[in-house]
């Protein structure tokens, strides 16, 4: 699964040097320990690289790496040169120029490598950046929806990523939902971002705030009774296809040998995806 924009991996964040995957039946919600200093290491179950990236890290090549001076302009760190880990940093979210590093690293945890990003310095921004991070080189065959995403300045103890707030301490839409506002709403000539409580499952939300889409496509939701399509590439972290037996498949996208009996496409067929797409589930919609 690569993290995409509108997935848990886009989260906003001013005090954070290093994130992890972690995974457990008993997500942990905040600090765990009398001191309330989060979790440590040794206590987390964090979920491994697979061979190829630990191999690329052990390396001396330098293998995913990066680094740049990002300036009040704005810019991207990592991509291509992180294998899909990125931090976007919007204009305005720094005062000045800073050097920053964006490094994929191993946790060392239960004698494995466990699945690692750190950012570099840690500081404050004057605006939420935007944390991309991918799962496509993790050593796991289970749900990755149940996975859990960890913090930490200091590398020693971990907090988990929940219930992020999207507004930042001290603003004037922080102060007016702290004093009872239920929602605010930032507007621009061209955009607008609403920040609302809503407890709502992932499917309502959905069809509440994007109702005059003609489609939703949405990452994950493995779970959901929803029409599925299934990516599966040869050699993904997964040993196999997830959905090959949920009565909701309904294609199959591959370079495989797997054959449900279901619509099959090779991972190039982006028009004739695009055409199965647009007549089993908009034009059926709307008959």
């Amino acid at each position: 699964m690569t993290a995409q924009k509108i997935n848990r991996g886009a989260i906003n964040i001013l005090l954070v040097i290093l994130l992890i995957f972690g995974c457990s039946e008993n997500p942990i919600t905040g600090p765990q320990n009398s001191e309330g200093n989060g979790i440590p290491t040794e206590e987390l179950s964090i979920i491994p690289w697979n061979a190829q990236m630990k191999q690329m890290i052990r390396s001396l090549s330098r293998d995913g790496f990066d680094d740049q001076i990002i300036g009040p302009e704005g810019g991207l760190l990592g991509v291509d040169n992180t294998y899909g880990n990125s931090v976007y940093f919007p204009p305005g979210a720094l005062s000045e120029d800073v050097e920053f590093s964006l490094e994929v690293i191993c946790i060392e945890n239960n004698q494995q490598c466990g699945a690692g990003v750190e950012l570099l310095p840690s500081m404050n921004f004057n605006e939420p950046v935007l944390i991309t991070l991918s799962w496509a080189y993790l050593d796991f065959d289970g749900d990755l929806d149940a996975a859990d995403i960890y913090f930490s300045q200091l590398g020693d103890y971990w907090f988990i990523v929940d219930g992020f707030e999207m507004d930042k301490e001290g603003k004037d839409s922080w102060r007016h939902r702290k004093a009872g506002a239920e929602s605010t709403l930032v507007i621009t000539e061209n955009k607008i971002a609403m920040i609302k409580d809503d407890k709502t499952s992932y499917i309502e939300k959905m069809q509440s705030y994007l109702s005059d889409m003609d489609i939703i496509l949405a990452e994950g939701f493995k779970k959901q009774a929803l029409p599925k399509i299934e990516i599966f590439r040869t050699g993904s972290s997964h040993k196999k296809p997830l959905c090959m037996t949920d009565k909701n498949l309904i294609a199959f996208v591959t370079d495989s040998e797997y054959k449900p009996d279901v619509p099959i496409f090779g991972i190039e067929d982006i028009n004739q995806i695009a055409d199965f797409i647009e007549f089993n589930l908009i034009k059926k919609s709307a008959r």
